[in-house]
């Protein structure tokens, strides 16, 4: 399968605005239900009812993205389409009434219309004959490119102002998808481009509301977990370049604020050897980040959670926690770094090591007098628990 590169799908966009913005796309008719385009000198083929790329002469369209020429084509399709319906004044639903239902808690609406449909048989009736022409459509785009699949999907809950309504059960029906795509990748053994799948649906998911975060982060972590299952069946070369996508995501931040929940994949999986370094690097980029933020309260979480990600994986390699200490030398300094030693230390019982932190803590940190009296208190209980633990 032709895969696209990091930064492919957005200068395909670019060019594709280009095309169009300059004259470079002409409509040259319907014929047999489908649509004739003419991009650059390229002709391209579109269906008419399902709106899917079927042809265009350069053939770089994949099921993860459609080529520039046909990009150009359909946004001059959707530019006709518009035209359509201003023409037509197809405005069915009152924009009030699409305000107040974007503004009501999605619960709320639904035990409406759970109330209403159970007291009006006659909009019953109507509500099933409306949900199986719904289901028929998705029957019908089936098979077609995910690409497509994605473009039907949003457009389907998209509203007059360029937003979109009920943004759950779009997400709901996302999350379907991408299972039923999912498990076409590990039918047709091409679980390597799952992180070309979401490329492509974080692109989609950028356009909703910030508003719906945690429901977002949901569809992302559904699609990582399928990141997860994959990587541990791959093998080989494909496993290494698996690796890779998601080292170049994490690094670049790919998928923007969402980009958290593939860092957690990243440190968790691949816990083969020859991966220990790539991530370790990875994880000391994420904590000279630090440096970057104004927020000294989120330096110091952004501090605590790569220094623990680093402590924990030199821990899955069954190195000692003296090994480490030696590793994470030049961080010694930080009064974080040590304190993530001494609970390790004193997780596994390490109880030699953690006094050894501790009197290094006192000596490093002595211009902190609350510090030290913390310290001394711990060295206290480690005493305790020492004599506990050799009884």
């Amino acid at each position: 399968m032709k895969r696209t590169s990091k930064n492919k799908q957005q200068e395909i966009f670019e060019e594709a605005v280009g095309f169009y913005e300059h004259g470079l796309v002409t409509f040259k008719g319907q014929k047999e239900g489908v649509l004739h385009f003419e991009v650059d000198g390229k002709q391209v083929v579109i269906h008419a009812e399902t709106e899917e790329v079927l042809h265009c002469d350069c053939k770089d369209c994949t099921p993860y993205a459609d080529c520039v020429h046909a990009v150009a084509a359909l946004m001059y399709l959707g530019e006709l389409q518009a035209e359509d319906e201003e023409e037509e004044d197809q405005e069915f639903v009152d924009p009030e009434i699409i305000d107040l239902v974007d503004e009501t808690d999605y619960e709320f609406v639904k035990q409406f219309a759970c109330a209403i449909l159970h007291d009006s048989p006659e909009l019953l009736e109507m509500f099933k004959q409306m949900r199986a022409e719904r289901d028929e459509q998705l029957e019908d785009i089936a098979g077609t490119s995910f690409m497509h699949t994605l473009r039907v999907l949003f457009a389907r809950y998209s509203n007059m102002d360029n937003g979109y309504y009920n943004v759950d059960g779009l997400l709901d029906d996302l999350d379907a998808i991408v299972d039923e795509e999912a498990r076409d990748l590990q039918t047709e053994e091409q679980m390597i481009s799952i992180l070309d799948m979401m490329s492509v649906v974080h692109i989609y998911l950028q356009a909703l509301d910030e508003n719906y975060m945690e429901r977002i982060n949901m569809s992302y972590n559904h699609m990582l977990d399928y990141v997860r299952k994959f990587s541990r069946k791959l093998k080989g070369e494909d496993k290494d370049q698996l690796f890779a996508q998601l080292k170049e995501i994490v690094s670049e931040y790919m998928f923007g604020a969402y980009t958290h929940l593939a860092e957690d994949v990243f440190v968790e999986e691949f816990s083969e050897a020859k991966y220990l370094e790539d991530k370790i690097d990875v994880c000391y980029e994420k904590l000279n980040e630090r440096n970057f933020l104004d927020d000294g309260e989120m330096s110091d979480l952004l501090y605590s959670r790569w220094m623990s990600s680093i402590v924990t994986l030199f821990l899955q390699a069954g190195h000692s926690l003296e090994y480490i200490k030696d590793r994470i030398e030049d961080e010694y300094d930080e009064v974080a770094a040590r304190a993530i030693l001494i609970e390790v230390g004193k997780y596994q019982k390490e109880y030699t090591f953690v006094r050894e932190v501790l009197n290094d803590s006192m000596k490093l940190d002595q211009a902190h007098p609350y510090l030290v009296k913390k310290y001394e208190k711990e060295l206290v209980k480690i005493k305790k628990m020492t004599e506990t633990h050799l009884n």
